[in-house]
Protein backbone atom coordinates (compact mmCIF):
# COMPACT_ATOMS: atom_id res chain seq x y z
CA UNK A 1 0.00 0.00 0.00
CA UNK A 2 1.82 3.52 -0.86
CA UNK A 3 2.13 4.97 2.01
CA UNK A 4 0.58 9.12 2.66
CA UNK A 5 2.69 12.09 1.04
CA UNK A 6 4.31 14.21 3.78
CA UNK A 7 3.23 18.29 2.50
CA UNK A 8 6.05 19.32 5.16
CA UNK A 9 8.60 21.25 3.25
CA UNK A 10 11.59 23.61 4.18
CA UNK A 11 10.54 26.57 1.93
CA UNK A 12 8.27 28.94 3.27
CA UNK A 13 7.23 30.78 -0.17
CA UNK A 14 5.46 27.28 -0.76
CA UNK A 15 3.39 27.99 3.04
CA UNK A 16 1.90 31.55 1.41
CA UNK A 17 1.09 30.55 -2.26
CA UNK A 18 1.09 27.16 -4.62
CA UNK A 19 4.15 26.26 -6.79
CA UNK A 20 3.76 27.39 -10.11
CA UNK A 21 3.22 25.15 -13.42
CA UNK A 22 6.46 23.79 -14.58
CA UNK A 23 8.99 23.73 -17.41
CA UNK A 24 11.28 21.26 -16.39
CA UNK A 25 11.60 18.24 -14.48
CA UNK A 26 14.82 16.94 -13.07
CA UNK A 27 14.94 13.41 -11.65
CA UNK A 28 18.00 11.68 -9.93
CA UNK A 29 18.39 7.90 -10.85
CA UNK A 30 19.54 5.43 -8.76
CA UNK A 31 16.88 5.18 -5.29
CA UNK A 32 14.81 7.56 -7.26
CA UNK A 33 13.65 6.85 -10.98
CA UNK A 34 14.76 3.58 -10.11
CA UNK A 35 13.21 1.00 -8.34
CA UNK A 36 15.12 -1.84 -6.11
CA UNK A 37 15.37 -3.74 -8.49
CA UNK A 38 17.45 -1.57 -10.89
CA UNK A 39 14.29 -1.39 -13.39
CA UNK A 40 12.22 1.92 -14.32
CA UNK A 41 8.64 1.25 -13.43
CA UNK A 42 5.93 1.25 -15.96
CA UNK A 43 3.87 3.86 -14.12
CA UNK A 44 6.92 6.06 -13.79
CA UNK A 45 7.72 5.64 -17.66
CA UNK A 46 3.65 6.81 -18.07
CA UNK A 47 3.92 9.77 -15.88
CA UNK A 48 7.13 10.56 -17.56
CA UNK A 49 5.09 10.36 -20.89
CA UNK A 50 2.29 11.86 -19.36
CA UNK A 51 4.26 15.26 -18.74
CA UNK A 52 5.66 15.57 -21.73
CA UNK A 53 2.64 15.64 -23.54
CA UNK A 54 1.26 18.17 -21.43
CA UNK A 55 4.55 20.44 -22.67
CA UNK A 56 6.64 19.65 -19.85
CA UNK A 57 10.51 18.65 -20.32
CA UNK A 58 12.20 16.09 -18.44
CA UNK A 59 15.48 14.81 -17.76
CA UNK A 60 17.93 12.68 -16.23
CA UNK A 61 20.51 14.38 -13.24
CA UNK A 62 22.96 11.69 -11.91
CA UNK A 63 25.88 10.65 -10.26
CA UNK A 64 26.34 8.19 -12.79
CA UNK A 65 28.38 8.19 -16.26
CA UNK A 66 27.50 7.99 -19.67
CA UNK A 67 28.97 4.49 -19.70
CA UNK A 68 26.84 3.13 -16.80
CA UNK A 69 23.67 4.55 -18.06
CA UNK A 70 23.80 2.29 -20.52
CA UNK A 71 20.93 -0.33 -19.01
CA UNK A 72 18.83 3.15 -18.31
CA UNK A 73 18.64 4.29 -21.62
CA UNK A 74 17.51 0.88 -23.14
CA UNK A 75 14.37 1.51 -20.65
CA UNK A 76 14.00 5.58 -21.40
CA UNK A 77 14.20 7.72 -23.86
CA UNK A 78 15.52 11.35 -23.58
CA UNK A 79 14.75 14.37 -26.04
CA UNK A 80 16.72 17.11 -24.05
CA UNK A 81 20.25 16.80 -22.86
CA UNK A 82 21.18 15.21 -19.18
CA UNK A 83 23.68 15.94 -16.20
CA UNK A 84 26.05 13.03 -15.55
CA UNK A 85 29.24 12.05 -13.33
CA UNK A 86 27.91 14.22 -10.51
CA UNK A 87 27.14 17.48 -12.28
CA UNK A 88 30.62 17.37 -14.02
CA UNK A 89 29.14 16.89 -17.24
CA UNK A 90 25.52 17.98 -19.55
CA UNK A 91 25.49 15.59 -22.87
CA UNK A 92 23.35 15.92 -25.52
CA UNK A 93 21.54 12.43 -26.23
CA UNK A 94 20.92 12.66 -29.72
CA UNK A 95 24.73 12.81 -30.56
CA UNK A 96 26.21 11.96 -27.72
CA UNK A 97 28.54 15.03 -27.69
CA UNK A 98 29.37 16.68 -24.18
CA UNK A 99 27.77 20.74 -23.84
CA UNK A 100 29.37 21.24 -21.01
CA UNK A 101 32.23 19.22 -19.13
CA UNK A 102 34.35 20.22 -15.80
CA UNK A 103 38.07 18.39 -16.17
CA UNK A 104 39.84 17.90 -12.55
CA UNK A 105 43.17 18.97 -12.91
CA UNK A 106 45.89 16.65 -12.77
CA UNK A 107 47.60 18.14 -10.23
CA UNK A 108 44.30 17.50 -8.45
CA UNK A 109 43.73 13.93 -9.46
CA UNK A 110 47.26 12.90 -8.14
CA UNK A 111 46.70 14.36 -4.75
CA UNK A 112 43.26 12.37 -4.51
CA UNK A 113 44.75 9.13 -6.23
CA UNK A 114 47.70 9.12 -3.96
CA UNK A 115 45.67 9.74 -0.85
CA UNK A 116 43.09 6.89 -1.58
CA UNK A 117 46.14 4.31 -2.17
CA UNK A 118 47.08 5.28 1.49
CA UNK A 119 44.18 4.85 2.69
CA UNK A 120 43.69 1.93 0.63
CA UNK A 121 40.31 2.77 -1.04
CA UNK A 122 39.67 1.53 -4.84
CA UNK A 123 39.27 4.29 -7.22
CA UNK A 124 37.16 4.62 -10.68
CA UNK A 125 37.61 7.08 -12.98
CA UNK A 126 34.88 8.36 -15.25
CA UNK A 127 37.12 8.58 -18.81
CA UNK A 128 35.91 9.84 -22.53
CA UNK A 129 36.39 6.10 -23.52
CA UNK A 130 35.51 4.19 -20.06
CA UNK A 131 35.48 3.37 -16.64
CA UNK A 132 39.01 2.95 -15.23
CA UNK A 133 39.51 1.16 -11.89
CA UNK A 134 42.56 0.81 -10.05
CA UNK A 135 42.36 -0.94 -6.24
CA UNK A 136 45.14 -0.68 -3.74
CA UNK A 137 46.15 -3.49 -2.16
CA UNK A 138 43.71 -3.77 1.44
CA UNK A 139 41.04 -2.18 -0.29
CA UNK A 140 37.37 -3.07 -0.86
CA UNK A 141 36.40 -4.99 -4.39
CA UNK A 142 33.27 -6.39 -3.33
CA UNK A 143 31.65 -4.32 -5.95
CA UNK A 144 29.76 -6.13 -8.88
CA UNK A 145 30.31 -5.20 -12.12
CA UNK A 146 27.79 -4.64 -14.91
CA UNK A 147 27.06 -6.66 -17.72
CA UNK A 148 25.96 -3.22 -19.89
CA UNK A 149 29.29 -1.89 -19.51
CA UNK A 150 32.67 -2.88 -19.06
CA UNK A 151 34.90 -1.86 -16.26
CA UNK A 152 38.66 -1.70 -17.06
CA UNK A 153 41.14 -2.19 -14.25
CA UNK A 154 44.25 -1.34 -14.35
CA UNK A 155 47.28 -0.98 -11.60
CA UNK A 156 47.92 2.58 -12.13
CA UNK A 157 45.10 4.69 -12.72
CA UNK A 158 47.60 7.74 -13.58
CA UNK A 159 49.23 5.89 -16.31
CA UNK A 160 45.97 6.03 -18.27
CA UNK A 161 44.86 9.51 -20.22
CA UNK A 162 43.46 11.38 -17.30
CA UNK A 163 42.99 14.85 -19.66
CA UNK A 164 39.83 14.73 -19.48
CA UNK A 165 38.66 12.82 -16.43
CA UNK A 166 35.57 14.32 -14.63
CA UNK A 167 34.94 12.30 -11.79
CA UNK A 168 36.53 10.22 -9.06
CA UNK A 169 34.37 7.62 -7.61
CA UNK A 170 36.28 6.57 -4.46
CA UNK A 171 34.96 3.13 -2.86
CA UNK A 172 35.00 1.51 0.44
CA UNK A 173 33.96 1.24 3.73
CA UNK A 174 31.92 4.73 5.32
CA UNK A 175 34.78 4.83 7.89
CA UNK A 176 37.93 5.15 5.36
CA UNK A 177 35.75 7.46 3.17
CA UNK A 178 35.20 9.40 6.14
CA UNK A 179 39.12 9.24 6.87
CA UNK A 180 39.81 10.63 2.85
CA UNK A 181 37.30 13.02 2.98
CA UNK A 182 38.54 14.56 5.78
CA UNK A 183 42.08 14.86 4.46
CA UNK A 184 41.07 15.99 0.94
CA UNK A 185 39.17 18.79 2.91
CA UNK A 186 41.95 19.67 5.08
CA UNK A 187 44.62 19.25 3.30
CA UNK A 188 43.51 19.02 -0.53
CA UNK A 189 43.09 20.86 -3.09
CA UNK A 190 39.57 22.86 -3.96
CA UNK A 191 36.93 20.20 -5.46
CA UNK A 192 33.68 19.25 -4.88
CA UNK A 193 32.69 16.23 -2.58
CA UNK A 194 29.46 14.09 -2.62
CA UNK A 195 27.95 10.80 -1.17
CA UNK A 196 25.53 8.99 -3.72
CA UNK A 197 25.62 6.00 -1.53
CA UNK A 198 27.90 5.58 1.90
CA UNK A 199 30.06 3.12 0.15
CA UNK A 200 30.83 5.54 -2.05
CA UNK A 201 32.30 9.36 -2.56
CA UNK A 202 31.97 11.10 -5.57
CA UNK A 203 35.17 14.03 -6.50
CA UNK A 204 34.43 16.32 -9.23
CA UNK A 205 35.74 19.65 -10.32
CA UNK A 206 35.06 22.33 -7.74
CA UNK A 207 32.15 23.77 -10.06
CA UNK A 208 30.90 20.51 -10.67
CA UNK A 209 27.67 19.94 -8.41
CA UNK A 210 24.32 19.00 -9.22
CA UNK A 211 22.86 21.89 -8.33
CA UNK A 212 25.47 23.87 -10.08
CA UNK A 213 25.01 21.73 -13.39
CA UNK A 214 21.21 22.55 -13.25
CA UNK A 215 21.48 26.27 -13.90
CA UNK A 216 23.91 25.91 -16.58
CA UNK A 217 21.02 23.33 -18.04
CA UNK A 218 17.77 25.67 -17.55
CA UNK A 219 20.14 28.76 -19.43
CA UNK A 220 20.93 25.76 -22.30
CA UNK A 221 17.18 25.01 -22.57
CA UNK A 222 15.72 28.78 -21.79
CA UNK A 223 13.63 27.72 -19.36
CA UNK A 224 13.13 29.04 -15.65
CA UNK A 225 14.46 27.57 -12.56
CA UNK A 226 11.84 28.76 -10.32
CA UNK A 227 9.48 26.60 -12.67
CA UNK A 228 12.11 23.49 -12.50
CA UNK A 229 10.98 20.86 -10.21
CA UNK A 230 14.19 18.29 -8.65
CA UNK A 231 13.30 15.24 -7.32
CA UNK A 232 15.50 12.94 -5.36
CA UNK A 233 17.03 10.81 -2.05
CA UNK A 234 20.45 11.11 -1.29
CA UNK A 235 23.18 13.67 -0.22
CA UNK A 236 24.48 14.56 -4.00
CA UNK A 237 20.92 15.54 -4.67
CA UNK A 238 20.82 18.24 -2.00
CA UNK A 239 22.99 21.23 -4.00
CA UNK A 240 19.93 20.83 -6.89
CA UNK A 241 17.29 21.06 -4.24
CA UNK A 242 18.80 24.46 -2.98
CA UNK A 243 18.46 26.24 -6.54
CA UNK A 244 15.18 24.42 -7.66
CA UNK A 245 11.94 26.07 -7.72
CA UNK A 246 10.43 22.98 -6.00
CA UNK A 247 12.06 19.86 -4.48
CA UNK A 248 10.94 16.68 -3.75
CA UNK A 249 12.33 14.12 -1.64
CA UNK A 250 12.28 10.29 -2.25
CA UNK A 251 10.39 7.98 1.07
CA UNK A 252 13.36 6.34 1.16
CA UNK A 253 15.81 9.09 1.38
CA UNK A 254 18.10 9.83 3.86
CA UNK A 255 16.66 12.25 6.74
CA UNK A 256 18.77 14.90 5.79
CA UNK A 257 17.37 14.73 2.26
CA UNK A 258 13.66 15.12 3.53
CA UNK A 259 14.25 17.61 5.93
CA UNK A 260 15.88 20.08 2.85
CA UNK A 261 12.96 19.11 0.78
CA UNK A 262 9.49 20.78 -0.13
CA UNK A 263 7.72 17.84 -0.39
CA UNK A 264 8.30 14.21 0.51
CA UNK A 265 6.73 11.31 -2.13
CA UNK A 266 6.61 7.46 -1.54
CA UNK A 267 9.21 5.39 -1.75
CA UNK A 268 11.21 4.16 -4.95
CA UNK A 269 9.54 1.05 -4.76
CA UNK A 270 6.32 2.61 -4.37
CA UNK A 271 6.11 4.74 -8.10
CA UNK A 272 7.14 8.06 -5.61
CA UNK A 273 8.42 9.66 -9.05
CA UNK A 274 4.90 9.09 -10.59
CA UNK A 275 3.09 10.32 -7.88
CA UNK A 276 5.38 13.50 -8.16
CA UNK A 277 4.47 14.41 -11.32
CA UNK A 278 1.12 12.66 -11.08
CA UNK A 279 0.08 15.10 -8.13
CA UNK A 280 2.28 17.48 -8.48
CA UNK A 281 3.51 18.38 -12.36
CA UNK A 282 0.13 17.18 -13.91
CA UNK A 283 -1.67 19.18 -11.60
CA UNK A 284 -0.53 22.40 -11.68
CA UNK A 285 0.20 22.25 -15.60
CA UNK A 286 -3.89 21.47 -15.74
CA UNK A 287 -5.03 23.20 -13.22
Amino acid sequence: MMREANFAGKSEKLKSSEPPAFDLVAMDIDGTLLNSEHEVPQENLAAISAVRSAGVLATLVTGRSTFSLVPVFEQIDLDIPYICSGGAEITDPSTGESIDRRVIARSDLEFIVTTARECKIAMFFSLPDGIYYEAPPGSREDWTPSRAYQVIKVEDILSENTAKAVKIALYGDPDRLSQIETTIRQHGPAVHLAYPLEVFLDVTHEDANKGAALIRLVNHLDVSLEKTLAIGDADNDLSMFNVAGLSIAMGNAAPQVKAAADRIAPTNDENGVAWALREIVLSQNNG
